[in-house]
């Protein structure tokens, strides 16, 4: 969604290097959110096979939208490599 824009300013300032390969992981996906379909109702962020940071600790004691899932996005140059599970 936000894609075209991004390449748009990269392109206008200048930004772009086609020399330099550039990592970036994201870490701590969030457990549980709000779903897309039904109002009120929480459902899986991500992937409902994850092991929740904090392990069943968090489940039992935490606000299920305050619970990070152990997962991790690992991104080069605009390309989405792999979504992992520790």
């Amino acid at each position: 969604m936000l894609n075209v824009p991004r390449i748009v300013i990269v392109n206008k300032l200048g930004l772009k290097d086609s020399d330099v390969a550039a990592w970036t992981w994201i870490v701590d996906f969030p457990m549980y959110e709000y779903s897309e379909i039904k109002e009120k109702r929480i459902d899986f962020g991500h992937n409902p096979f994850s092991m929740p940071q904090d392990g069943m600790n968090a489940l039992k004691n935490k606000n299920p939208l305050c619970i990070l899932a152990y997962q991790y996005l690992k991104i080069k140059k605009n390309y989405k490599s792999s979504l992992l599970e520790k």
